[in-house]
């Protein structure tokens, strides 16, 4: 497994950052090229395994329509209390059929969602339409304003 590619300004070490990656269930904001020039930006759960961010998506849905046109992709995931934090950077993305079900099922786990919810049911009754998005990182960079929010700061 290649070491993520962590960028020397980052705050936190590739330690800290898998460490964060595995342990925070928020959706992540993706961003690829959208249409007529504008940036277009999606939540999407994901799953960090062995150094690759994973997604799902449908097969006709939009981001993938996009990223069939241009893999090259943003993303960010942070905490949305305080004291803010998280990870951002860059990727290129595969789409895979074959571990879709796998990441699908994971991503459910990774989220909470009670596999006989009538989510889980729907979100797997489709998984043959399904593309796993494995993010390859290009460029990873942390960032934690824990010490500018400590009271009296």
């Amino acid at each position: 497994m290649r070491p993520l590619p962590v960028a020397k300004s980052s705050q936190w070490t590739e330690e800290q950052i898998s460490r964060f990656l595995q342990d925070t269930a928020v959706p992540m904001r993706l961003a690829c090229h959208g249409t007529a020039g504008y940036p277009l930006a999606c939540s999407l759960w994901f799953y960090f395994r062995d150094n690759h961010l994973w997604c799902a998506s449908h097969e006709n849905s939009h981001i993938v329509e996009r990223i069939q046109e241009n893999n090259k992709i943003g993303f960010e995931i942070g905490v949305n209390e305080p004291p803010y934090r998280g990870v951002r950077g860059q990727g290129e993305v595969t789409l895979e059929r074959e571990p879709a079900a796998e990441i699908l099922t994971s991503m459910l786990e990774r989220y909470r969602i009670d596999q006989n919810s009538s989510l889980a049911k729907w979100l797997l009754s489709r998984v043959e339409d399904e593309y796993a998005l494995r993010i390859d990182i290009k460029r990873i960079t942390a960032w934690d304003y824990t010490q500018r929010m400590l009271p009296g700061k």
